[in-house]
């Protein structure tokens, strides 16, 4: 092979220069085209083991093949390494051979983020892990649940640890959270109908004890009755919350599928005067002359109260306590439903004293209205003369039981007889 070795060559005749054996360019090689045979170069395409423009500029209609790789660098020379521009034309639809694309800040299982123009890199607040999770808040792994929570989201301020739903539309529907619940094994199946006592979703409360977290409670809905296969879906709320020193949340309330509500281990706490439960929606009376003032049963209470004999003293001409010689025992007890009073006491034992009448019981629990008038009877008494008649009682709004006899004479009042070892039983109903 021969060497030709000039700086410039020029045809001025024929606008045709051969070279059969080859041509090797250390400078710079123009020419309007280049031809192999017949062939015109930049149709078919070259292979050069290196381009070097000069200052100058190469422009290829078709394409280039570079070997493996290569660099252009800012002085038109191509190197072998990566092939780096400010910008590529194209989309890429036809790029092949790409082993991945580097970016900064990047981790396993890492989100990929914007984070200027034409700039991305690893978001460290967010990623997937390999068990498909959702982790949030900077976080490596879940707490608490780990085996099967797929979305966490943990943070060290009110600001990163919550979510918020929101729908902004001019309508009146809302933001909502969905559960399912199969017994289909394929995802998004609803082929196969659930059961009884199934349960359709739960939210979970833990808190941390020091050393572990600690199941503190959970909100359920289960099937509650047999479903049908359209629209026919019977459920229940059911929630469970730990009591204090209790290691594992109980079923302490229900809310049927018929409506009833179960409380299981507590009582329904009424926290305001005058609120209670509403019976509004009963059927009331449709008697002649009725007027219903109230549906509202606002009040219950019952206990014990102290009952004492009180008399008339003619002499002093005032009312008084019964001096007795022998006090024996006394017991009194009550419930209050509503504004309704039911009162009871046992006097045992006593021995009266005379120099008073008018007998009567007084230290009812509440006043009673003075609208309305009481009833009392004596279910056994042993300390009243035969001869004053058989004893009744009514209502006063001293507040006290007064003791008449009802027979023979109605306008004859109780006197206690001095016999010792005495018995009184009295029953009272009155409105408060």
């Amino acid at each position: 092979m021969s060497t030709l070795k000039v700086d410039t060559i020029v045809s001025d005749t024929t606008p045709t220069v051969n070279f059969t054996d080859g041509l090797n360019v250390t400078g710079v090689a123009t020419a309007t085209n280049f031809k192999t045979g017949s062939t015109n170069v930049h149709n078919t395409g070259v292979e050069l083991a290196n381009i070097n423009t000069g200052a100058g500029a190469a422009t290829f209609g078709g394409q280039i093949n570079v070997g493996t790789a290569a660099t252009i660098a800012a002085n038109g020379n191509i190197t072998a390494g990566i092939v780096t521009a400010s910008s590529f034309v194209g989309d890429g639809s036809a790029l092949t051979g790409l082993s991945g694309v580097s970016l900064s800040g990047s981790t396993d299982n890492t989100v990929v983020t914007v984070t200027g123009s034409n700039a991305m890199q690893g978001e460290t607040n967010v990623r997937i892990d390999s068990s498909g999770r959702l982790l949030t808040g900077g976080q490596t792994t879940s707490v608490a649940d780990a085996s099967s929570l797929h979305a966490d989201i943990q943070s060290h301020s009110a600001d990163g640890n919550g979510l918020s739903l929101g729908r902004y539309a001019n309508n009146a529907y809302d933001p909502y959270m969905t559960f399912f619940k199969s017994r289909n094994a394929t995802i998004g199946s609803n082929g196969t109908i659930v059961q009884d006592g199934d349960t359709l979703g739960t939210i979970n409360w833990y808190g941390a004890t020091g050393s572990a977290w600690d199941h503190a409670a959970y909100h359920s809905v289960k099937v509650d009755g047999t479903p049908g296969a359209s629209n026919d879906m019977p459920s229940m709320y059911t929630w469970h919350n730990q009591a204090d020193g209790q290691q594992h949340p109980a079923n302490t309330m229900n809310l049927r599928a018929n409506g009833d509500l179960e409380v299981k281990t507590g009582n329904v706490v009424i926290g305001t005067a005058g609120k209670g439960i509403d019976f509004s929606s009963q059927t009331t009376s449709s008697a002649s002359g009725v007027t219903v003032d109230s549906e509202l049963l606002d009040h219950y209470e019952e206990g014990t109260w102290t009952p004492d004999f009180r008399g008339y003293h003619h002499s002093n001409g005032a009312w008084q306590s019964w001096t007795m010689t022998t006090a024996g025992t006394r017991v009194g007890r009550y419930i209050k439903i509503g504004r309704h009073v039911s009162a009871w006491c046992k006097f045992n034992g006593f021995q009266a004293a005379t120099g008073l009448s008018y007998v009567s019981i007084i230290g009812l629990p509440f006043v009673p209205s003075p609208n309305y008038i009481g009833v009392a009877a004596c279910g056994y008494a042993d300390c009243f003369d035969q001869s004053q008649g058989f004893p009744a009682g009514g209502i006063s709004t001293h507040p006290l039981i007064g003791i008449l006899a009802v027979e023979p004479d109605v306008s004859t009042n109780m006197i206690l007889n001095t016999s010792s070892n005495r018995t009184l039983y009295v029953g009272a109903h009155y409105q408060a």
